[in-house]
């Protein structure tokens, strides 16, 4: 497949979300959360080309996530941890024989934050 060189998977998704912050001490923290919302036009070039086209582009997706948390003093604060987001499988259908096949997009992130609040 000739755009099989980039494999990115895009999508814009609106989520609803919720964090919980289990306090260690008093500068240390572990948070987890999850979310779960809609993915709109999810795009993945490596199978969007020659005779195959995706079919079905939005779904439900959802999100969980989870790592630690350091207080810098007062309100701010500094977080490292994972991330996995999913939406639901892509149809990917080639316009030769009909043919339609179901592909899983999911994604694992490091992130890194820094908050402040009031």
């Amino acid at each position: 497949i000739p755009s099989a060189v980039e494999d990115d998977a895009k999508t814009f998704a609106l989520m609803v979300n919720g964090t919980l912050d289990w306090h260690i001490t008093k500068q240390f923290s572990w948070y987890g959360g999850g979310g779960v919302g809609w993915a709109d036009v999810i795009k993945y070039d490596a199978w969007d080309s020659g005779n195959l086209a995706i079919s079905d582009s939005s779904g439900i997706a959802g999100q969980v996530r989870g790592g630690l948390g350091f207080n810098l003093g007062g309100s701010y604060d500094f977080r490292f941890g994972v991330r996995y987001f999913k939406t639901e499988p892509v149809d990917i259908e080639d316009q030769i024989t009909g043919e339609v096949d179901e592909l899983d997009v999911g994604q694992f992130s490091i992130e890194a934050t820094f908050r402040w609040g009031f």
